[in-house]
């Protein structure tokens, strides 16, 4: 199990079978590692949050290595999908998605056409959409992998419930923080300002 240490600068690895933590410190001060994922080339890709970088790590090797975001003040978040060569990310400020792609390490960002979005998590469907909370606007945003492209979703909080929605989905915020795919064929997100948990069918839709 890995887990990061945000104000420590470091991550760890937790082994089951010796219950013993291996501490890695980041090479970049004050990085503020978050989010991170194992992906399917074992390799752990993490979120430098204060340093605007993502960092990959080779297990089998030790080695260490990092990427800037091509934008300044963007503060990846949340690590937590993959598709077809490419990891993707939450940002805090960027207001949308960036991906690595895990051969050339090259990293794109792509904005939501919303305003303002404060972002939390993401997280992946069975069609490869890769969806994104935020503190700020009653949507969720989702980015179409394969065009690039993003749909939204009002969530049912304040005017947006109304049919009020405008550009950041309806006022006052429901404070989305966390977002799931499944159980079942549906995104799971939260509502910090009602105290709820949401549901959203993705059957026939995509």
């Amino acid at each position: 199990m890995y887990v990061t240490a945000t104000t420590g600068n470091t991550f760890s690895i937790f082994k089951y079978a010796t219950e013993e933590f291996t501490t890695y410190t980041i090479p970049t001060p004050a990085s503020l590692p978050l989010g991170l994922i194992v992906a399917s080339d074992e390799k752990v890709y993490l979120a430098e949050f204060g340093a605007n970088k993502i960092l990959i790590f080779d297990p089998k090797t030790q080695k260490m290595d990092e990427y800037p975001l091509p934008e300044p003040a963007q503060f990846p978040t949340v690590v937590r999908a993959e598709r077809d060569g490419y990891v993707y990310f939450a940002l805090f400020v960027g207001n949308g998605i960036g991906r690595i792609n895990m051969k050339t390490h090259k990293i794109d960002i792509y904005h939501t056409d919303q305003l303002g979005l404060v972002g939390a998590e993401d997280t992946i469907d069975s069609k490869g959409g890769v969806w994104y909370s935020s503190f700020t606007g009653n949507v969720l945003s989702r980015l179409n992998t394969d065009t690039l492209k993003y749909d939204y979703v009002t969530l049912p909080v304040g005017l947006g419930a109304l049919g009020a929605t405008g550009v950041l989905g309806g006022l006052p915020p429901a404070v989305d923080v966390a977002v799931n795919y499944g159980p079942g064929d549906a995104v799971w997100f939260t509502s910090v300002l009602t105290n709820q948990v949401g549901r959203f069918d993705l059957t026939g839709l995509y």
